[in-house]
């Protein structure tokens, strides 16, 4: 049984495997998009800023969303259509937490770059 078990987690992984480093990288994102949050709260609140357990619980069920779909779109390049369906998809998710990402940063920021920058993205000063 123990053998039936490991040879059924091993298969499960070689078939993720290709689609780990991508993973890898919108968890980077998601961490990053955290981090700069907390940044931008930092600005708005000063010393009053935290990161409630809620905004990271939130920051976990993207990544477990995201994930779930890079898997299933992974599965349909496999076994339905081959094609590049699963990076597609991570592709847009990746874009959306750089946007994120860029609107923490340019946010509450008086620098030339961000003034201007905030002409394309939206302002998150208010959420925080």
């Amino acid at each position: 049984m123990k053998d039936t078990i490991l040879l059924i987690m091993s298969a499960v992984a070689s078939w993720l495997a290709p689609i780990a480093p991508v993973l890898g990288v919108f968890a980077v994102l998601v961490c990053t998009d955290v981090v700069t949050a907390y940044m931008l709260s930092r600005r708005v609140r000063g010393t009053q800023a935290r990161l409630s357990s809620h905004r990271l619980g939130k920051a976990v069920r993207t990544f477990g969303y995201a994930a779930m779909v890079i898997v299933l779109c992974h599965a349909i390049d496999t076994w339905v259509t081959p094609g590049n369906i699963a990076g597609i998809a991570a592709s847009y998710m990746c874009f959306q937490q750089l946007v994120s990402i860029l609107e923490n940063i340019s946010s509450c920021n008086d620098a030339p770059w961000a003034r201007l920058l905030q002409r394309f993205i939206a302002d998150k000063t208010g959420r925080h």
